[in-house]
């Protein structure tokens, strides 16, 4: 075999499960995966473990408080792997090490690194709570988009795949177009493994709120609408990114929540300019341009007029 021969090989093999190669990342091939999701299992236990018996099973050193509390929210440095008694079996090998487990977690969509971020240089959704009680979002000039899944034959309404939110999340701090980062915490803001504020800049801040709801994902703009469709077209390929990653159909569509019937989804017509079809009322309702903002390019309030919220409490920032 040649070296053409060998690669293909291994990639087939990675195909199947049998193995795992990324050769973009290291020439090292895993027989067994077992030591990579040991040492992920141990750094997402340490979010969620505060037993110290059960806590000296997984580190080999205790924890700085200020480290606890900053992966808690998800923020990370290096060397916290080191603190891993996984790594003992990970690192045994000079030709994979801990840079290699860095660029092999990035490549992976795992984690992403961050520029400026005092708490830590990576993030890692998967480690964050789920958000358990009801959402509270402030009014905007548009209605909330959701993004819904349904069976293409049937169109019965899917739940949202398992892990697709948090990827998501990924592809979207990792995508160049628009600097997007993830919103401080506040009272008005969330961050969650189901429920992410985020600061995305046009030519000024604006937060994005998305809320994974089981059956959808509701996605909130607090800046212009002129800038609404950018923002869908943004999430839709982040949507489609991360689906492509998790070998999934690309069966999402945009949807609103029917004005008529809370059990009930109004479809987005895309063939037809500002139809919705409803799922259960069985009709097209009348919705207003607060909804279609979202597919309308026409030009919205301008980017000098941050107050495009209907209503803004005292304890939500305004958008810089």
């Amino acid at each position: 075999m040649n070296e053409e021969d060998t690669k293909q090989a291994l990639k087939y093999f990675h195909d199947v499960s049998l193995m795992l190669y990324y050769p973009e990342v290291t020439n090292v091939v895993f027989i067994d995966s077992k030591p990579i999701l040991e040492i992920l299992s141990q750094l997402l236990a340490l979010a969620y473990v505060t037993k110290i018996d059960a806590l000296e099973l997984i580190i080999d050193r205790p924890l700085p408080l200020k480290i606890k509390k900053n992966f808690k929210e998800g923020f990370f440095n290096e060397d916290i792997f080191e603190r891993l008694k996984a790594k003992s079996v990970i690192f045994s090998l000079p030709e994979f090490q801990l840079c290699d487990l860095i660029r092999l977690l990035l490549h992976l969509n795992i984690i992403t690194k961050l520029e400026d971020e005092p708490k830590g240089h990576y993030f890692i959704p998967y480690a964050l709570p789920s958000y358990n009680e009801p959402v509270s979002i402030k009014e905007t000039n548009a209605k909330p988009l959701l993004i819904v899944w349904r069976e293409e034959k049937s169109e019965e309404i899917l739940p949202v795949p398992t892990g697709l939110f948090p990827l998501t999340i990924i592809h979207l701090l990792n995508q160049k177009e628009y600097v997007t980062k993830i919103s401080p915490l506040t009272s008005a803001s969330y961050k969650f493994r189901n429920a992410m504020s985020l600061k995305i800049t046009f030519t000024q801040k604006h937060t994005l709120h998305l809320i994974n709801c089981y059956t959808h994902i509701e996605v909130y703009f607090t800046g212009p609408t002129q800038h609404c469709p950018l923002v869908r077209k943004l999430l839709t390929t982040a949507v489609d990114n991360s689906s492509d990653v998790m070998h999934l159909k690309h069966n999402h569509v945009n949807a609103f929540a029917c004005p008529n019937n809370e059990s009930c989804y109004c479809i987005v017509n895309e063939d037809h300019h500002k139809v919705a079809d409803c799922t259960v009322c069985g009709e097209s309702p009348a919705l207003s341009n607060d909804y279609w903002t979202w597919f309308d390019d026409a030009q919205g309030p301008n980017e000098s007029n941050n107050g495009t919220q209907i209503e803004q409490d005292n304890d939500q920032p305004s958008d810089e």
